[in-house]
């Protein structure tokens, strides 16, 4: 590789980070470009034929790479895109894989900002919103917590719902070795992490086998008092069938930080979801998914070697 690295960013890193990644690009021998604040259109923020001119490794955060940028004729010297942040449903990982451009992520450095972000969304809808004490609200201590998938999130989301005294099972597709160590119960299907629970908690990727799983007849399985978060993808979630479990259901919540059904009219008492997504918006997560991205780019122009590789 011998062309320009470029970071894409229309939601920028603090200004440290970028000068940081800035710093780690040019001692690994190639200039750095930087775009913030591209776009005006903030959901899916798109580079132009321009900035992709002579780029040869692209960092980005939740901005857009799939067929209109991968096909420009601009694109043509690209090799590497990494994701600053763990999902990578903003890039096209076959098509480009497809080009012999190599996807990476950074996995683990949002992971307890996410974590904590779910836990508060718990906090926030079991005390009614912090509305006041014109209603009882409810504590974590010795609730049902079940977690939707066992990655980096869900693991430290698990460390601090024990830290309240919560009982914890989860349901994935597959375990780490060490699973035991974690003291959280394996349940043998999706709707045991629903039965009965107070809490569930979202933390898989948006993929055709978990696209809408979780809908009415699963939060059904969940106690008459009970408490939905996603902090993970918004179509994980059929929010048209969630919305109809909480008019059956009086005392049922749910709070997202990923909702994509804006036109729906919500029970505001018991819903709700954050302005912009929060999930990774802390100082920690963001100085070290910058910082880890612009490594990961510099260990591969200095030895075509890629780290985390998805496609």
């Amino acid at each position: 590789m011998s062309g320009r690295v470029v970071l894409c960013t229309n939601k920028p890193f603090a200004p440290q980070v970028t000068d940081d990644i800035v710093r780690i690009i040019r001692e690994a021998g190639r200039e750095c470009t930087v775009y913030a604040n591209y776009d005006a259109n903030k959901k899916t923020p798109t580079p132009t034929p321009e900035m992709m001119e002579g780029c040869e490794a692209i960092i980005i955060r939740s901005d857009v790479i799939k067929e209109t940028v991968l096909n420009y004729p601009q694109s043509s010297s690209l090799k590497l895109i990494v994701r600053a942040g763990a999902g990578t449903d903003n890039v096209d990982k076959a098509l480009a894989g497809s080009k012999g451009v190599a996807v990476q992520n950074t996995p683990g450095t949002n992971s307890n900002a996410t974590a904590e972000l779910a836990i508060s969304l718990m906090l926030f809808n079991a005390r009614n919103q912090l509305r006041g004490a014109s209603k009882m609200g409810y504590e974590l201590k010795g609730k049902k917590l079940g977690l939707y998938g066992f990655g980096n999130v869900a693991r430290c989301v698990a460390r601090i719902a024990q830290g309240f005294g919560m009982d914890v099972c989860t349901f994935d597709v597959a375990y780490p070795e060490n699973f035991e160590s974690y003291g959280v119960r394996k349940c043998e299907n999706l709707e045991g992490i629903f039965e009965g629970a107070d809490f569930v908690s979202i933390h898989v990727p948006d993929c055709g086998a978990t696209r809408g799983t979780v809908n009415k007849a699963r939060v059904s399985l969940m106690k008459p008092i009970s408490f939905l978060v996603n902090t993970a993808r918004g179509p994980v979630v059929n929010e048209a069938e969630i919305l109809e479990a909480m008019q059956e259901r009086p005392l049922f919540h749910y709070s997202t930080d990923v909702s994509q059904a804006s036109s729906l009219e919500w029970p505001a008492e018991r819903y709700y979801c954050t302005p912009v997504k929060q999930g990774a918006q802390t100082e920690e997560a963001n100085t070290q998914s910058g910082i880890q991205a612009a490594e990961q780019v510099a260990h591969y122009l200095r030895t075509g070697a890629p780290s985390f590789r998805l496609n």
